[in-house]
């Protein structure tokens, strides 16, 4: 497997919404690795991801898809896909559900 690259693209399907490390030539290129792909943005740094979160859903990472923390860590992890952790991007997993 290659290294992840050190950028990613935020990619919306009508599933989930996730961060792709993956190399693209293309957003075509994207799009034809999900049945279900809407868009993609990107590719971006951690540092453009988050700059775009915080003027897209506002300062209070707890209501992003992705916190700050788990973009962070994806960037220093070898993992090339990153998942939104909630159904609905936007609206904080619900505490009382495992």
């Amino acid at each position: 497997m290659d290294e992840a690259a050190p950028e990613a693209h935020i990619v919306y399907c009508r599933s989930q919404m996730l961060l792709d490390r993956q190399t693209y030539e293309s957003w075509r290129d994207v799009q034809g690795a999900y049945d279900d792909y809407m868009t993609s943005l990107g590719p971006w740094s951690a540092a453009g991801i988050i700059e775009f979160l915080e003027d897209d859903w506002g300062a209070d990472d707890s209501r992003w898809p992705f916190t700050r923390q788990a973009i962070a860590d994806f960037f220093r992890s070898a993992e090339s896909l990153l998942v939104c952790p909630v159904a609905e991007p936007g609206v904080p997993p619900d505490p009382t559900v495992s």
